[in-house]
């Protein structure tokens, strides 16, 4: 079991989602709290690979028409494999 000392303003910030019943208890906001900052974290990270790459041009630049036939690739793409899925072994 942990045990942690919150500012008055997290104190208060707890009761008030207590209060609406957003949460049922102390260790629900807790825990959605640490998830939640978990996915933050992740997020980070992943936003930071992306600034590298840019960064480093690790990027595809495409016009709104190389868009358009980028996407209709990807959804032909998609088409083919459920289809093989579909076929009988």
């Amino acid at each position: 079991m942990s045990s942690f000392q919150l500012s008055d303003e997290n104190e208060r910030f707890v009761d008030e989602e207590l209060a609406e019943g957003t949460y049922r208890s102390r260790d629900e906001l807790m825990n959605d709290a640490l998830v939640q900052l978990r996915t933050y974290r992740n997020l980070m990270r992943r936003i930071e690979e992306g600034t590298e790459q840019l960064k480093n041009g690790h990027y595809l630049e495409v016009d709104s028409e190389g868009l358009k036939v980028f996407f209709d690739d990807l959804k032909k793409q998609g088409r083919e494999r459920a289809n093989a899925q579909k076929q009988p072994s």
